[in-house]
């Protein structure tokens, strides 16, 4: 069995994934966290995200529009 390694990547990185700005990125995680992947925060002011959890979510995000989009029709 192979283990996975956890690559943290920073704002900009979540960004470029996402396709949106850093400051939209930073006004959703103060105003409405549900909106974007799970972050870590280390010291006082660095954010980091977990590459791995961030697929994760996406996934998620994917299936539940498809479970969405399925149930109005």
């Amino acid at each position: 069995m192979t283990e996975e390694k956890s690559t943290l990547k920073d704002t900009t990185w979540l960004s470029q994934k996402l396709n949106l700005s850093i400051s939209t990125i930073e006004r959703w995680r103060r105003q409405n966290k549900a909106l974007l992947p799970p972050h870590l925060t280390i010291g006082k002011v660095t954010i980091r995200y977990d590459e791995k959890v961030v697929n994760d979510w996406l996934l998620q995000q994917t299936q539940n529009n498809n479970a969405e989009a399925n149930h109005g029709n």
